[in-house]
């Protein structure tokens, strides 16, 4: 019997987990969203990228930054329109000088007119557009009803990550999302729903990135920030990897998002790389081990794509926490013995991560 040596054992034990996060990254660029599931096709990546690690020192949460944010003129932005659905549900279009265009959000509008803090819920990569969001897919409105908050839902922005992009994408478009959601829509939702400016931003799968970038970009912008099976690190070969391929699959570059891998501004959106940035935000990061639940297994046969890229999503956001930790940074990871990528999985999470944002912006 051949003995593999301990050194041997840990290249096998990186290269197992890169050959799954790879697959993860594959599966999550070719599979559609299955319908029963509602499961967004995100991709995730390894828990082992040493790249970062070579470049700066994670246990002091120092490293790259990007530049002095300041806050961007928003007297362009403006309420175009409001439709009443039912109870406290909405639909609101509010004009992005940004972008130059105007963009509608789901919105849950808490009743009476007493200033009350605003929780920004994003879609998935696709932008919620296309039946992936939390109105179709959840019972979030029942969650919220007792709840003295406002839940506002950009739709747009696929393949995005909620960020500025440094350049327009012949594909996807002028992308200025940051200046959007931390600024922009605030203003009008502060002014038009009696916002009290105590934000927080939250996102599932690629937008759990995208929400760690808005406020590590933003420091101070939000007071909680959670990311539900998401993927908090877009550095190494794995995260270069992963966000050109979210990119890749609506015809857009990462290269027009953040520049070259490893470039100022691509570290400046890894939020592994601006711990620092977060240090003053209560932080909530969640995902499973990618074995369907019963609820799960009850719609259909559970393939392998969501498990697969709930299993990336899991070891990504493992290294995003403990990077984060050794940083002191205080983390609430919630981690289900069960869950695929699906909304089920999503919104256990959200509603568990209550218990931190809930608190963190006085609701």
């Amino acid at each position: 019997m051949l003995l593999v040596g301990k050194v041997q054992r840990m290249k096998i034990s990186r290269m197992v987990t890169g050959i799954a996060t790879a697959l993860a990254v594959v599966t999550a660029s070719l599979i559609g969203p299955s319908a029963a599931l509602a499961t967004p096709p995100e991709a995730a990546m390894s828990s082992t990228i040493g790249h970062e690690l070579a470049q700066a020192n994670m246990s002091s949460g120092h490293g790259p930054r990007g530049p002095h944010v300041t806050a961007p003129d928003v007297s362009g932005a403006h309420l175009v329109a409001k439709r009443h659905l039912h109870g406290n549900r909405w639909e609101i279009d509010v004009y992005s000088p940004a972008m130059g265009t105007t963009i509608t959000s789901m919105a849950l509008i808490a009743p009476g007119h007493a200033p009350r803090p605003t929780f920004y819920l994003l879609s998935g990569s696709e932008g919620g557009q296309a039946g992936q969001n939390w109105a179709i897919n959840s019972n979030y409105e029942q969650f919220f009803a007792d709840k003295h908050v406002n839940v506002i839902t950009p739709l747009g922005g696929q393949r995005s990550f909620y960020s500025d992009w440094e350049n327009v994408d012949p594909a996807l478009g002028n992308y200025k999302w940051t200046t959007f959601i931390a600024y922009e829509l605030p203003s009008v939702i502060d002014r038009e729903f009696h916002g009290n400016g105590r934000d927080a931003v939250g996102g599932i799968s690629a937008s759990g990135s995208g929400a760690m970038d808005l406020a590590a970009h933003n420091p101070g912008r939000f007071k909680a920030a959670a990311s539900y099976s998401g993927c908090p690190s877009t550095g190494g070969a794995f995260g270069w990897a992963y966000a050109s391929v979210i990119t890749g699959t609506a015809g857009g570059s990462s290269h027009n998002a953040w520049g070259l891998p490893d470039s100022p501004n691509w570290n400046a959106h890894n939020p592994v790389r601006n711990l620092d940035r977060l240090r003053n935000t209560a932080l909530f990061v969640s995902s499973s081990h990618g074995i369907p639940s019963a609820r799960e297994r009850d719609l259909q046969p559970i393939w392998i794509g969501p498990r697969l890229v709930e299993l990336g999503s899991h070891a990504c956001s493992e290294y995003f926490t403990t990077h984060a930790r050794n940083a002191g940074l205080h983390v609430t990871r919630y981690t289900p013995t069960h869950g695929a990528h699906s909304f089920f999985l999503f919104e256990e999470s959200m509603r568990e991560s209550w218990k931190v944002i809930g608190p963190a912006i006085g609701t």
